[in-house]
């Protein structure tokens, strides 16, 4: 019985991660964050490696273009991703364990 209570847990923080990743990326700030900031300050922003990023496959969290609905999409496939890879990891180490 445990184990269906863990299962159920894990299935509704994914749906809540979805739902959050998904609506609230809407409103992350565009301003430039703290190291950004100081560096157009100091001037030497244009010294940063910008074109690696350019050709990500999010550049500036959006999936295409500069669009609300790019952003929500990069926030949706962001978050299944990281969930993934953690709920991944987690099983690899749980398999580790019991060996």
């Amino acid at each position: 019985m445990a184990e269906k209570k863990k299962k159920t847990v894990i299935v509704v923080l994914f749906i809540v991660a979805i739902i959050v990743g998904f609506l609230i990326s809407p409103l992350a700030s565009g301003h430039p964050d703290g190291l950004e900031k100081v560096a157009e300050l100091l001037g030497f922003l244009d010294l940063g490696e910008g074109a690696v990023w350019e050709s990500s496959p999010m550049p500036d969290y959006t999936i295409f273009g500069d669009s609300t609905v790019s952003g929500m999409l990069a926030g949706l496939v962001g978050t299944i991703v990281l969930f993934g890879l953690g709920f991944g990891l987690g099983a690899l180490l749980k398999k580790g364990k019991e060996a």
